[in-house]
This record gives C-alpha cells, structure tokens and sequence, in this order.
C-alpha cells in the first residue's frame, strides 16, 4: 500500500518538479516514508531493506529528486544505530518529521568510492573535539539542517579502527561549504572543517568504533541507489515502448519491425536483472557482512551497466526527440548516469565484488 501511495503521489508531484522541493520532503515525511526503515521502538515504521526498495523504486519512476538515499537512509542508518537514547530522542522525531534533514559528510579526496583512506582528524579539546579536514561529494549538502562527519579520532589514515562520527548544524562555525549542481538536476557539496568544535554531546556512538556502522550505512545507501535506478530504467523502456507503438514510418508504427522489438527485448532483460539483483541485495542484510558487500555491489554494478544500455537504446529509439531537454527521457538518463558515479562506480564494485571471492 505504501508502495502505491508512492507511485501516485511521485507521478502527481515529484516527477514535475526541476529540483529539490522542501515541501515536498515534509509531504514524505506525512506520509511515514522518512521513517521507513527507523524501528517501530524509536518511533518509526519499522521497515527493512526490501520495504525501501519498493520506495526507492517508485522515485525511481517519477524521476523523483530527493535526497532520500543519501539522507533518510544512510544518514538514518547512522543515528538508529550509533545514536544512544539521549540523541535519538533529541533528532530521530524532528529526523522523521522531515523538520530536519541530514546530509553525511564521509568521503574525501583521494579515497576515490572508499572509505579509506580517511585524515580528517577529530582532536581532543576542552571536554569536546576539535575538527580539521576536506570532505567531498556531499550529496544535497545545501538542503540540509545538519552534517554528519566522519573523522579520525586515533590512528593512521589506512586504519579502519580510530573513526567516529559527529553530528553538527551545517552553519556551525568553522564549516566552510562549496555547493555545486550535478548532471541529473540535483546537488552536491565540498565542505572544509577548520578549527570546528563539537561537544561530547555531538559525538555519535562510542569513539573510535564507527567504521562498521558508516559500512553498513553505505551499503544500504548503495541497495537503495540500485533500487531507485530499477525504476528509472524500466519507466525509460515503458516511454520507449509508448513511442514506438506511436511513431509511424513506412505507414506503419515502427514498433513492428521486428529489428526494433529484438532492441526492446534486450533492454527489457537488462532491467528485469537489475530488478533481480536490487531485491537479490535488499534481501541480502539478514546475511553476513561479506554476504552483503557482495549482493550489494553485484548489484550496484549490474544497474551501472543495464542503466547505460536502456538508457542509450531508449535516447537512439525516440531518434533526435530523445536528445531533448523538453523530452522526461533525457532527466531520467542524467539520473542513472548519476547514480552509476555516486557510492561507487561500476569498476569499483566489480573489483569489490571480487575480492570476496
């Protein structure tokens, strides 16, 4: 039901807006989606990784841009499960209410799609820390109300132990933001960390102990990603199947040569295995932490590859219309493409995938 509430409302609102709306994440919000995957015990639905698929593929659908991956469900993961209950009470309702939104600040400049190496550094100061660093790639940075950092508080760069994460409004001092736009309509931020002080109290879980749980945070941002791509995938064959039925050629609707059908029929294949594997990788958290990792960028990798091929069809199919910014087909293409680049691209998740054998 949830699902179907999401198709009608993506295709009535969200698929029409050129950016991100506020009101429009405050209308999610109402409608119990921001709180999907918090636990019923904390005050949200209590969803799993499948139940945000079904979501994540409906925005698919309507080409939706939200920050919902990067936002409800990694920034989510990391207050649900490194939060203690004072900070649980004090962000996760206004987190659901959609009256905050989160953006994470975890990647940095030459750790390409990895998490290491990592230098931001979080030292010690008057009862808090004091943070310094670069991070990039900050996905919807300017719409939010708070960041959370990744940072270093012991160890080398290369260390997966020593991390810890902090929770800080995005106009705290010391926060110096660069945004920029990205090639599917949305945005993304570079922020600078110079000399900004946080307290104990904005200290997320246990120092030093974060790196498991920016870990399983990124694998579900990545699951959803793919799911999300599912879906604009298989609504660019739906427009591309509605055209050729239409256009005409040789007094007849070019959908009947049969040339155009075997097309059709390959990109119909691609995306009913990316479907496969986005479930696949959904269903896959209640397994171990390899088991993840692989069904994860297996399937990040296939929608990397399907979601170029469907959407290079699609765009030849509709012949030079295809090429039109007044044509949805072309937002929906820039999207995929996005989503190929952002949590790891498809050469990254092939080579992850392999290491585990």
């Amino acid at each position: 039901m949830l699902s179907d509430s999401i198709a009608r409302y993506t295709a009535r609102e969200l698929a029409q807006a050129s950016g991100f709306v506020p009101a429009h994440w405050e209308q999610l919000a109402e409608m119990g989606v921001l709180g999907l995957s918090v636990p019923e015990s904390l005050g949200g639905l209590g969803g799993n990784a499948v139940d945000v698929a079904c979501v994540m593929e409906q925005l698919g659908r309507g080409c939706a841009r939200t920050p919902y991956p990067f936002s409800a469900v990694y920034a989510g993961t990391l207050l649900v499960e490194a939060g203690n209950n004072v900070q649980h009470e004090h962000w996760l309702d206004a987190f659901a209410a959609g009256e905050s939104r989160f953006a994470c600040a975890v990647s940095e400049i030459g750790a390409r799609h990895d998490l290491l190496p990592l230098t931001t550094r979080a030292e010690p100061s008057d009862g808090g820390f004091v943070l310094n660093g670069h991070k990039s790639n900050i996905w919807y940075g300017e719409h939010a109300s708070h960041v959370i950092v990744a940072a270093r508080t012991q160890g080398a760069p290369d260390d997966e132990t020593g991390l810890s994460l902090f929770v800080l409004p995005t106009d705290a001092p010391g926060l110096r933001w660069r945004h920029f736009p990205t090639v599917d309509g949305g945005s993304a931020s570079d922020l600078i960390l110079e000399n900004a002080t946080v307290t104990q109290d904005q200290l997320l879980g246990p120092p030093g102990e974060a790196y498991a749980v920016i870990r399983n945070a990124e694998r579900r941002a990545t699951a959803a990603l793919v799911a999300e791509g599912v879906g604009l995938a298989a609504r660019m064959l739906d427009m591309t199947i509605e055209y050729v039925r239409n256009r005409k050629q040789f007094d007849q609707a070019i959908g009947g040569f049969q040339a155009l059908q075997h097309r059709m029929v390959d990109m119909l294949i691609e995306v009913e295995q990316a479907r496969s594997l986005s479930w696949f990788a959904a269903a896959s958290f209640d397994g171990s932490d390899v088991a993840q990792d692989r069904a994860v960028s297996a399937a990040k990798a296939r929608i990397g590859i399907a979601g170029r091929k469907v959407g290079q069809e699609a765009i030849q199919l509709h012949g030079g219309i295809g090429m039109t910014d007044e044509l949805p087909l072309s937002r929906y293409f820039k999207r995929l493409l996005a989503i190929e680049q952002s949590l790891g691209d498809t050469a990254f998740h092939v080579a992850r995938f392999s290491r585990f054998g």
